[in-house]
């Protein structure tokens, strides 16, 4: 084993020791880069579902107020605010079809009430 002094060994510690924090911060930048991207992506994906959920409820919403217009010349306003609580799709729809085939508001009214309290449960 050749002889290594002193000053070559110290050397030789330091050249290691700054080689390995260099790879340290090196693996954190990419590692914290990777993450990142990773979890921008995931909250988009997440974000745009959202979104498309939120736009088929207020579009659901508002062919509802038109087909009641378009029938009953009229929305109110406990009618608005009533259809614009209900967060869920599928009450919504089963609205909108009553909306089609209702007789009269009043009848609206009472199914609306109704298909809200199941949405609320």
């Amino acid at each position: 084993m050749p002889y290594v002094s002193t000053i070559e060994r110290l050397a030789i510690e330091r050249g290691l020791k700054q080689g390995l924090q260099q790879g340290l911060q090196q693996g954190l930048q990419q590692g914290l880069q990777q993450g990142l991207q990773r979890g921008l992506q995931k909250g988009m994906a997440k974000g745009k579902a959202a979104g498309l959920t939120e736009g088929m409820r207020k579009a659901l919403q508002n062919v509802i107020f038109d087909t009641l217009k378009l029938r009953f010349g009229k929305v109110g306003r406990t009618i608005r605010s009533t259809v614009s609580g209900i967060q869920d799709i599928n009450a919504l729809k089963r609205l909108h079809q009553h909306a089609v085939f209702c007789e009269t508001l009043s009848d609206f009214q009472h199914k609306m009430v109704e298909i809200n309290g199941d949405s609320i449960q």
